[in-house]
């Protein structure tokens, strides 16, 4: 408990992290963790590099003319635990994570899968955010529910 009122004191100096708590499943100390952790958003030339240094993006690797994709081993382990957890608190509400979530394992995702998607896009989300200074826009999310319509 104390612990938890020295982050919270501590994080009022910065105002990524109270916008951070604005995302579904971040709370204060996973918008913290993800804060410290990151450091700066120009730290990382796309959100590719993002995924691949919290943990959940994914290399190639290649030998003898196969490539094969693979999660990193040497990843930050403190922040992927918190971006995950994130990512299945969203899952469990109610909101556009939860509906793309079914909408991914309808489509034949499994669910842990369609997990790491949400992961993925929450934490491309407050990467963005990070670097344009801006909110969360849950309209954005929900755009991506819309049925596709080819002409």
């Amino acid at each position: 408990m104390v612990l938890r009122r020295g982050v919270l004191k501590l994080s009022k100096a910065y105002p990524e992290i109270a916008r951070f708590q604005s995302l579904p499943g971040y709370g204060p100390i996973r918008a913290a963790t993800f804060f410290a952790f990151l450091d700066t958003p120009w730290r990382f030339r796309s959100k590719a590099a993002v995924w691949k240094y919290v943990g959940i993006g994914l290399c190639r690797r290649g030998s003898g003319g196969s490539v094969t994709l693979h999660v990193p081993n040497q990843v930050n382990r403190v922040l992927k635990s918190a971006v995950l957890g994130a990512a299945m608190n969203a899952v469990g509400g109610d909101g556009e994570f939860s509906r793309l979530h079914e909408r991914w394992v309808k489509n034949g995702l499994t669910a842990r899968m369609a997990r790491r998607n949400v992961a993925r896009l929450q934490t491309a989300v407050l990467w963005g955010m990070w670097k344009s200074g801006g909110e969360y826009r849950c309209d954005r999310i929900a755009r991506l529910l819309e049925p596709v319509t080819v002409s």
